[in-house]
């Protein structure tokens, strides 16, 4: 558990850890140079299974994260942050899912929101093995800390935490990581989320767009055997990952990316699932034009977007919009 001034969340999250009904932990808490009260809140748990790691200068949460797993003695390294909570069952039930399938290396799980004003979310994650590889296409197919990983595995294939790709340093370890294991995401809620203005992750966005599509120039490669350009990755970014606000000529580029993917997917890779989950945020980004009902017949009257359409695949996209969306 990495720690930097969370005075108000880390007594709740560290209790949330000691309070699991599996005992069997070490529990490695990192502080980074705190200048409030944290490390007093952690020094004041007389817990034995704490052992507290008091950083001399500040480097970062992915430097405590390496540090963790080679300090690490346990068989499994799970992850926590310093202002989450844990449901009190969770680590029993991955550790349980893992010991009883050797050929998995990590398991996470849904998460639900906590936020002091918005009301909470529940976070679902793809599930099965192969929904999760196929996700690394969009995204993180984990929730970073609900995961719980076989630290063997981390160790037999030489893999941890690379400080280059933050603040995407867990998409690219799931990547590298599923490369030669397999991953379950359990379907429930076995972590609470803590939704804050101060998370890392929203004051460094363009560089989480610059190293996650990075990260998904590796995947492309693996999936579909060629390398894609810069303007081709943000295409690819904004196709699964921004689809509010689309314009008729971001759906043209999104139409022909989407093209571009469905074309490299090899027939005997038995990719339909990828297919499948292409043409669902297709639809997405297609329904996001303004209201739905009006884009939809300002994208069908569009001749530059459906010129580039045949006439198959236009009457099997109208069909489909028709029946999904009640169109009639």
């Amino acid at each position: 558990m990495p720690a930097f001034n969370t005075e108000l969340y880390i007594r709740q999250a560290i209790e949330s850890i000691l309070n699991q009904t599996y005992k069997n932990i070490e529990f490695l808490i990192y502080d980074d140079c705190s200048t409030d009260a944290t490390v007093a809140i952690i020094e004041s748990f007389a817990d034995t299974r704490i052992k507290l790691i008091k950083k001399q200068q500040r480097n970062g949460y992915t430097e405590s994260l390496i540090d963790g797993i080679k300090r690490a003695q346990g068989k499994y390294i799970a992850r926590m942050d310093s202002d989450d909570i844990s449901i009190s069952n969770r680590l029993e039930k991955q550790v349980n899912f893992l010991e009883a399938n050797s050929d998995y290396g990590i398991a996470g799980s849904f998460i639900q929101t906590i936020h002091a004003v918005k009301p909470a979310e529940v976070w679902k994650y793809p599930v099965e093995d192969s929904d999760i590889k196929n996700y690394t296409i969009v995204n993180s197919p984990f929730a970073h800390p609900s995961v719980v990983i076989n630290r063997e595995v981390l160790i037999q294939n030489n893999l941890t935490y690379s400080i280059d790709y933050e603040p995407c340093e867990d998409y690219n370890l799931w990547v590298d990581l599923l490369k030669v294991t397999k991953g379950k995401n359990l379907p429930e809620v076995l972590l609470y989320y803590r939704l804050h203005d101060s998370q890392t992750i929203i004051t460094k966005r363009n560089r989480l767009i610059e190293k996650s599509n990075i990260i998904r120039q590796k995947v492309l490669v693996d999936f579909f055997n060629f390398i894609p350009g810069k303007e081709q990755l943000n295409t690819h970014y904004y196709f699964f990952n921004q689809i509010a606000n689309n314009t008729a000529a971001s759906i043209i580029n999104k139409y022909q990316w989407r093209k571009k993917l469905l074309a490299a997917i090899h027939t005997d890779n038995n990719r339909s699932a990828i297919k499948q989950l292409i043409e669902n945020y297709w639809v997405i980004n297609l329904r996001t034009l303004g209201e739905f009902q009006f884009g939809f017949l300002r994208f069908l009257f569009n001749r530059s977007v459906v010129s580039q359409m045949s006439m198959t695949e236009l009457s099997r996209f109208v069909f489909k919009c028709i029946i999904r969306y009640n169109l009639i």
